[in-house]
């Protein structure tokens, strides 16, 4: 017994300095308090309380990883909520049926096969997002709010995952990282597409993830990622192959005479698919169009955080500014000669996206290094203002209304009731 007590007596002061050096002094104590504060809110306004303790915890950790990993978290419990509330229409209602009708088959019936009023094709070179449906399928009964939270939650988990190890590559302040993560996950992301554009939507966190991991030198790591993306979605085959030149092209001894090349493959690679077979069937098909204001903003977005990352003193904000701004060039080389196929258009387009998330993490993470503390709440009401018209732009019904009329769920009748 006595060497028990011992052993206690001593472990307990390191764990209490582990605790006060993780979050500063004195911050067992600040962070005490704070969470305190957090789950007497948690009491009347659970969804609130977890998204203030979550970001506190975010706010006061002096590990990236831990405030990357809480910052994630807080932002994804609404949205998840947010997006159970989605009406069933449009692209939705096919994987909603498809859903419903695995938790009485087999996928292995499905795959190859052609399933909705839209005899939409179940390719067998894309299993991977059927079978962990299917799964989840039989594991839920067939509950279609749980199809729609985990959906979000990998997206946006992935996505997040993605953003905290760009963050430590390129050592983001701890106390930064939610910081950054907020605009450009709902910025970023086109939350309404999540449960639209599904299989999509999931390879492009994919590839978040593979250009994170390739900029940490990771290549095997980023081979099974983008793999496996385009085991989701054949279409990643595109952004996959401008990750792998854009790689290559920063490793090259002569960085001009090899953008011309990769430009002019990139060219050829177009020209090819607009005159092959598989586009003919898409010269009559319409499913809409990309903004002018999106491809103007998107242009934009990363022509500035090439600039600004060149002049950088840090190298690997350099060198990932520049692998971004690459990636995005040769896909727009791609896209010039699919203009004419709006089906293929807007699939490859979409990819885009990820740079989108990319490069406003980047230019943030450069904001706020600034040290212009005017400009942090500023940032955050400019995107929950942006977050919130293009939630009431999209075409589709959420019951809870908006983001802080999810906060403010309450079982017990204060805020908004679910």
């Amino acid at each position: 017994m006595a060497e028990t007590t011992d052993r206690v007596d001593v472990e307990a002061p390191r764990r209490l300095a582990r605790v006060t050096s993780e979050f500063g002094a004195p911050g067992t104590l600040k962070l005490t308090t704070l969470l305190a504060a957090g789950v007497l809110v948690s009491a009347t306004l659970p969804v609130l309380g977890a998204f203030a303790t979550l970001m506190m915890l975010a706010v006061c950790s002096r590990s990236r990883s831990l405030a990357g990993a809480a910052s994630v978290t807080a932002i994804v419990i609404p949205l998840a909520l947010l997006n159970t509330s989605k009406s069933v229409s449009g692209d939705w209602s096919w994987y909603t049926e498809l859903y419903s009708e695995m938790n009485s088959g087999s996928m292995n019936e499905f795959l190859g096969t052609r399933f909705g009023p839209g005899l939409i094709s179940i390719k067998s070179t894309e299993p991977l997002y059927y079978y962990a449906s299917d799964v989840l399928s039989s594991a839920t009964n067939g509950s279609i709010p749980a199809l729609s939270a985990s959906i979000t939650i990998t997206i946006y988990l992935l996505i997040g995952f993605s953003l905290t190890l760009l963050g430590q590559h390129i050592e983001v302040a701890s106390s930064k990282i939610s910081l950054c993560l907020i605009p450009a996950l709902l910025v970023g992301v086109t939350f309404t597409l999540t449960t639209q554009l599904v299989r999509q939507e999931l390879a492009l966190a994919l590839l978040v993830l593979a250009i994170a991991l390739t900029l940490q030198r990771r290549y095997l790591l980023t081979a099974v990622i983008v793999a496996a993306a385009v085991l989701v979605h054949n279409s990643a085959a595109i952004p996959s192959a401008a990750i792998f030149i854009g790689t290559l092209l920063l490793a090259s001894q002569r960085p001009k005479v090899a953008l011309m090349c990769a430009t002019l493959g990139f060219a050829g690679l177009g020209f090819a698919y607009s005159r092959s077979s598989g586009a003919a069937g898409y010269l009559t098909q319409d499913n809409g169009s990309v903004s002018i204001l999106v491809l103007g903003f998107d242009a934009l977005l990363i022509f500035t955080l090439w600039r600004v990352g060149r002049g950088n003193s840090w190298q690997r904000v350099r060198e990932a500014s520049s692998l971004i701004a690459t990636i995005y060039v040769l896909l727009i080389i791609f896209l010039v000669f699919i203009i004419s196929l709006p089906v293929p258009f807007l699939r490859i387009y979409l990819y885009i996206e990820a740079l989108r998330v990319l490069a406003i993490f980047m230019l943030t993470y450069l904001l706020v290094t600034a040290e212009r503390a005017w400009s942090y709440p500023v940032l955050i009401i400019l995107t929950g203002i942006y977050f919130q018209l293009r939630l009431s732009a999209a075409p589709w019904e959420y019951s809870y209304g908006t983001l802080i009329d999810v906060l403010l769920l309450s079982p017990y009748g204060i805020g908004v009731s679910p």
